[in-house]
Order: structure tokens, then C-alpha cells, then sequence
């Protein structure tokens, strides 16, 4: 077992950090328990595979920041609850780490109930959690309050059923159309970044670009796969949110060639996008160099990162 402790400076102990390797053991409890009933001030928390129950929680009334990574079997579902009664956390980064699979269903829940309960929460940041069309609806909520920055990485939720018959068609339309609708508040988001998430494709930029209220000026989708994100979905979405500074689009090793110059065609024109600061397209194969030369020299401002994935040769 490797172990790794960071006190805060400060007074009144404001920062803790514990990290260690994934075991069974438990014997930090004990420690935990002692330290947060004296640490009553205690504002910046960061565990890594550690021991955490309800009760250490309840023990944090003044906690702001929070970034929890564990299983199920070191952090009971209950302390993820108790998070819910931190009524100061502004910053919250829960990372899943399943034993067997690649995602966790059984934080979703958990962490769902800390989002209806937390008003004060302004950035969320989850990794490997599976979502549905109800954690989508209360981050829709959560946005309406102070939620401005979100983050998903390596998540997954339902996008449909994809077998033949009539029924089974109908039921496919109606998930689609209800994820459709949960997953709208995010246009009120400013901040939006999502990596290495499948369902995140050509479908859900559309449903960005028509929601009512669209707000956001950074945007990042990284490790898009395959024909997953296209031209004329990245456009949709170019023109609905003119306030974006940051437009992050990356593929993932694979390289992608879903998304061509004309994109960047109409990003000469200065009416898309016209407070864009930052642009980073990596690992599209169809983008050429006299484009994005073009784009350079149309907007001189523009800090511009391209770089194409190159095949390995033998």
C-alpha cells in the first residue's frame, strides 16, 4: 500500500490530501474520524482510494471543495449522500473506479441527490459514472442556480435502442427524445468539457444548438471517435453560441475524418464564432494545411492548434 498525506497551511488545517493504492484496508477510518472532529474549519478535501463514511462527513459543515476518487467498497454510498449536507461546497470532482467494469451505476444515484441538495455547487467535474435521462434533469436544475462548469469524463448514459421493429423503433424515438430534453440545460453551462464520452455525438450538438438559453464560452470534446461528430453538427452548434471563446474538438488515436475544411471555410468569415480567442482541432485527417492557412490570415488573433495523426509505418 503506498501512502501519501498533504496538510494545508492555515490555522485552522483549511486543505486535506490523503492518496493511497487501492486496497481493502481500513485502518486510515480511525485517523479520518480523529482528524476531521478537530478540523472543524477544514474547506479543501482530496481522497484517493480512503476509507470515508457518512459520520466523517457530517463532520465538515464548512466544506468548499471536494475531489473524491474511490469504489464502492472504500466509500460507502451513504458518505456520498452525506456530501449532500455540505451546504458551502462550491467545486466538486467525483471520480468512479469500478473493480470489474469500465463505469459505475452505483454512484449515480448517490451523486445525483448531492446535486439537489448542494445549491452552491459552480463546477462539477465526473469521471466514469453512468447517467440517465434523471441526472441529467437535476444537472439542468443545478444549472438554473449557480452550476457553471461542468466536466465529463469517461461517462456514459442511454442513447437509444438500436434493433429493428416498429415497437421497438417508438421506444428508441421516445428515449432519444427524452434525453433530448434533460440534456438541454447544458446550454446554459459556461463551461463544457467532455472527453471520451460515446454518446456525445453529432445528435447532441444539434440538441445544443436549439435549446433557448445558450451561454457557453468555453467548449472542449475530446477523443471523438470514428464519424461520431461531423461537419454540419459543429457548424449548427458554431452558429448558436457566438459568445464561445475556447472551442476545443480533438479525435481520438484513431484520427477522424468526419469533420473537413468546410468547417474552417466558414470559419474565415468573421460573423461564426466572432469572439473565438482559442481553437484547438487535433487528429482530423481531411483538414488541409491551405485551409487552415486561411483561416490563420482571416483571423490573425487567433491562437490556432492543429496537428493531423500521422500513420504509423512499418
Amino acid at each position: 500500500m503506498c501512502l501519501c498525506i498533504c496538510l494545508g497551511s492555515g490555522r485552522w488545517h483549511e486543505e486535506f490530501s490523503l492518496e493511497r493504492s487501492r486496497c481493502r484496508d481500513m485502518r486510515e477510518l480511525g485517523l479520518l474520524e480523529g482528524l476531521f472532529g478537530e478540523w472543524k474549519q477544514l474547506q479543501t478535501l482530496s481522497l484517493r482510494f480512503v476509507p470515508l463514511t457518512a459520520a466523517c462527513v457530517h463532520m465538515l459543515p464548512n466544506l468548499q471543495e471536494l475531489c473524491l476518487t474511490a469504489d464502492a467498497v472504500q466509500c460507502s454510498l451513504e458518505a456520498i449522500e452525506a456530501v449532500g449536507a455540505c451546504s458551502k461546497l462550491r467545486r466538486l470532482t467525483l471520480t468512479a473506479a469500478p473493480r470489474v467494469c469500465g463505469h459505475s451505476t452505483a454512484f449515480t444515484r448517490p451523486a445525483q441527490r448531492v446535486l439537489q441538495r448542494c445549491s452552491s455547487l459552480e463546477e462539477v467535474a465526473l469521471s466514469r459514472i453512468t447517467l440517465d435521462h434523471e441526472f441529467f434533469i437535476q444537472l439542468s436544475r443545478c444549472v438554473g442556480g449557480k452550476l457553471r462548469t461542468l466536466r465529463l469524463d469517461k461517462c456514459k448514459w442511454p442513447v437509444g435502442i438500436a434493433n429493428a421493429g416498429a415497437q421497438q423503433e417508438a421506444r428508441r424515438n421516445t428515449e432519444e427524445g427524452s434525453m433530448a430534453r434533460a440534456l438541454q440545460g447544458l446550454g446554459a453551462l459556461q463551461e463544457l468539457e467532455v472527453n471520451n464520452c460515446p454518446p456525445f455525438r453529432d445528435g447532441v450538438l444539434f440538441d445544443l444548438a436549439a435549446v433557448p438559453i445558450r451561454s457557453l464560452q468555453r467548449f472542449a470534446l475530446r477523443n471523438v471517435h470514428g464519424i461520431d461528430v461531423g461537419d454540419v453538427a459543429l457548424l449548427s452548434m458554431a452558429a448558436a453560441y457566438s459568445d464561445i471563446e475556447d472551442l476545443c474538438i480533438t479525435a481520438d488515436t484513431n484520427g477522424c475524418n468526419s469533420l473537413s475544411d468546410a468547417f474552417l471555410d466558414a470559419l474565415v468569415q468573421p460573423e461564426l464564432l466572432p469572439r473565438l480567442q482559442r481553437l484547438c482541432l487535433r487528429g482530423f485527417y481531411s483538414l488541409t494545411s491551405e485551409v487552415v492557412s486561411s483561416v490563420r490570415a482571416s483571423r490573425p488573433h487567433l491562437v490556432f492548434q492543429w496537428a493531423q495523426l500521422q500513420p504509423q509505418t512499418a
